[in-house]
């Protein structure tokens, strides 16, 4: 549970800090996105927890860890607007007697890293559609990233 609480604090602090930074002020309208010409810097730290659960079969299982986003987007070409977003997830899961697995736990940490490239095109009357291809691997770590 103690690292469950550094993550929480962490998070608390990275939206505060959002918050504060880029709120607009009080009274100021939201730009829609077809009339923002300004590109906006993102970033996010959000922990997650679960519980303890059974597993049918039995044994029980619980997580915890977190997700990391930094990224930017903004206009490219008239209604056209893209970004990249850059992703970071770790959970480090947690195993009571999984008898439905066998003897060991079927995994532990999880770590995931990503890349994602969102696009939108602004329609008629706040209308958008949009497309985000992304890359993303994923690992434990016992293994290595090209394992």
């Amino acid at each position: 549970m103690k690292g469950l609480h550094r993550y929480l604090v962490v998070a608390m602090l990275a939206h505060l800090y959002a918050i504060a930074s880029w709120a607009p002020a009080h009274g100021q309208d939201r730009p829609t996105p077809q009339t923002d010409n300004a590109w906006r810097v993102t970033a996010s730290v959000t922990p997650v927890y679960q519980g303890n659960a059974d597993i049918d079969g039995g044994g029980s299982y619980r997580t915890e860890g977190v997700l990391v986003r930094l990224g930017a987007s903004g206009p490219i070409l008239g209604p056209l607007r893209g970004g990249v977003v850059f992703s970071y997830d770790y959970r480090d899961s947690h195993f009571k007697t999984p008898t439905v697995f066998g003897s060991p736990a079927p995994w532990e940490a999880v770590q995931r890293i990503g890349v994602a490239v969102p696009l939108s095109v602004g329609l008629a009357d706040g209308w958008s559609v949009g497309l985000t291809p992304s890359l993303d691997s994923f690992r434990e770590d016992s293994a290595g990233w090209g394992s």
